[in-house]
């Protein structure tokens, strides 16, 4: 039998909300999932991240699984759990309760220092940073402040995508510790020629640039 560990946030500013949810398997993130939306409030935030990940569970999870879900959204737990609350989140308690005919599947609250890598993923959407952190193991002489949309991807790059496993390694590598696994190395016509995956990462969670390594 599969067991897994679920963990969902969301943030919320006025002019856009962020729905994330990671989802752990023998304390290892197997698969996270970051959506912006137009939302009215961070409890409807919060509410549309449990569903979207109720919803990734249905569509991939294996039947028979037990699945454990947090969150730092106390009252909106209290009000998904309660069977006979009224119409907020009715959608989502009924997907809920669809999903427990198949899977032993809990939803608890946990403090908000238990839940930091959900909650840093949503805040990707709200509050994107501009520069991430490095690994100190490199040697940053020869770098430079970068947009990633001025970086060049090489057309052989494009034709082959990273391995999806090693991908969700280094993605949690990044949300688990906040810094990049390996830096993003251009050229000096800023083509790059090393750190695809993390340039890859950034594009997904919104991080607008970076400092990349040029090799000359």
């Amino acid at each position: 039998m599969n067991s897994y560990d679920c963990y969902f946030d969301g943030s919320h500013k006025p002019e856009i909300s962020g729905c994330a949810f990671i989802i752990e398997a023998d304390g290892e993130i197997v698969y996270s999932q970051v959506s912006p939306a137009q939302l009215k409030s961070s409890h409807r935030a919060e509410r549309l991240a449990l569903h979207l990940l109720l919803q990734y569970i249905g569509e991939s999870i294996s039947l028979g699984s037990t699945i454990r879900i947090f969150g730092d959204a106390k009252w909106m737990i209290d009000v998904i759990n309660h069977e006979t609350s009224g119409s907020k989140g009715h959608k989502t308690r009924a997907l809920l309760h669809k999903l427990r005919q198949n899977h032993d599947i809990s939803l608890a609250y946990i403090p908000r220092r238990d839940n930091r890598v959900a909650h840093r993923l949503a805040r990707t959407i709200t509050r994107p940073s501009t520069i991430p952190l490095q690994p100190k193991r490199y040697d940053f002489t020869n770098s430079k402040i970068m947009s990633l949309d001025d970086i060049i991807i090489p057309a052989h790059m494009l034709k082959n995508l990273p391995k999806k496993s090693k991908y969700q390694k280094r993605k949690a590598f990044f949300l688990m510790n906040g810094e990049l696994y390996k830096p993003i190395h251009v050229d000096v016509d800023d083509a790059l020629v090393d750190g695809y995956i993390s340039y890859l990462i950034l594009k997904e969670v919104g991080i607008q640039g970076s400092l990349v390594i040029v090799k000359l």
